[in-house]
């Protein structure tokens, strides 16, 4: 029996492993401390002087899935957080250096350096110059200092985000399942509804709040995907979202109406379709209901045939 204690590399690669086969957990603060910890490993053993990280090859090549993991993560916690985040790793170029530090093979390193089994900076240098690719923003003394701190910054801001406590709106609603159930939503109808949304804000001009409007919108599709949607995260973001449409449309009624009554249909049937007593009292063939459809948006109504024959000279 091995009982060889782990090396500090096998204990980063195990934890940042757990990251994902635990993925659907959803333990946000548990997350952010242990990607924190990741980075500040990588910080830690960047040997600037002589362009050199000290670990293993398996915790470089999941630098990236990390980093699509983290940015999932911090979706919610406030907007400061992530915005300064992404900033840091766009700035620092880390995505693309922890790339090509990666994409040398063992044999490679150990052709380079005979003693050293990590990744060297300078025989990647030698290796792409070969390949005629020496201006691909390599990594020098100068970048590696910069990642170092780059690594270091994320670090300490992700040890802050974990110990924000976030409100948990999944727990509130499961208090109050004898009366609304969000999982008796239709999911079909919500995101049929924010299709139309989504089409409706690709026509706003102001860039800015079609932006903003596109995203807020992706968040809500996303959420309804999940093989278990978490519902309280859905009604806040619908309602945050009607309440920043409701705003526009007081500043400008005529451009933004029609997606407010979108968007109040979406609320609507959140409301709705939610409540137990409704879907008790739901007839089992709703012919002639029209509850549903005074939900929908008012949609162009499409010329018949006999009116386009009418119509041609």
């Amino acid at each position: 029996m091995n009982d060889r204690e782990m090396t500090a590399d096998e204990k980063q690669l195990m934890y940042v492993n757990l990251l994902f086969s635990q993925y659907a957990e959803q333990d946000s603060a548990r997350d952010l401390r242990i990607i924190s910890e990741y980075f500040e490993h990588l910080g830690d053993h960047i040997n600037y002087r002589v362009s050199s990280i000290d670990v293993s090859n398996a915790l470089l090549t999941r630098f990236e899935s990390v980093c699509l993991l983290l940015r999932d993560r911090l979706r919610v916690y406030p907007e400061t957080v992530h915005v300064q985040v992404e900033q840091i790793l766009k700035d620092s170029g880390l995505e693309r250096m922890f790339a090509i530090m990666a994409a040398l093979s063992a044999e490679d390193l150990k052709r380079s350096v005979r003693n050293e089994s990590h990744v060297v900076i300078a025989f990647i240098r030698e290796f792409l110059r070969a390949t005629e690719n020496a201006d691909m923003g390599l990594p020098t003394r100068k970048s590696m200092f910069e990642a170092k701190i780059a690594l270091s910054r994320i670090a300490q801001i992700l040890r802050y985000a974990s110990s924000i406590e976030l409100m948990d709106y999944d727990s509130t609603t499961e208090d109050l399942k004898d009366h609304y159930d969000p999982s008796l939503v239709n999911k079909a109808k919500i995101v049929a509804l924010l299709n139309v949304l989504r089409v409706q804000a690709n026509d706003v001009h102001d860039v800015a709040v079609r932006g903003r409007l596109l995203e807020k919108i992706d968040r809500i599709d996303e959420e309804l995907r999940r093989p278990k949607p978490r519902w309280g995260k859905i009604i806040a973001a619908a309602f945050v979202l009607f309440g920043f449409l409701a705003d526009l449309k007081t500043l400008n009624p005529t451009v933004y109406d029609s997606l407010y009554r979108t968007a109040h249909a979406i609320i609507n049937v959140l409301h709705v379709e939610g409540s137990v007593e409704h879907q008790r009292q739901k007839p089992l063939l709703p012919i002639g209901d029209e509850t549903h459809t005074a939900i929908l948006p008012s949609m162009p109504k499409l010329p018949s045939m006999e009116e386009e024959t009418d119509t041609q000279p």
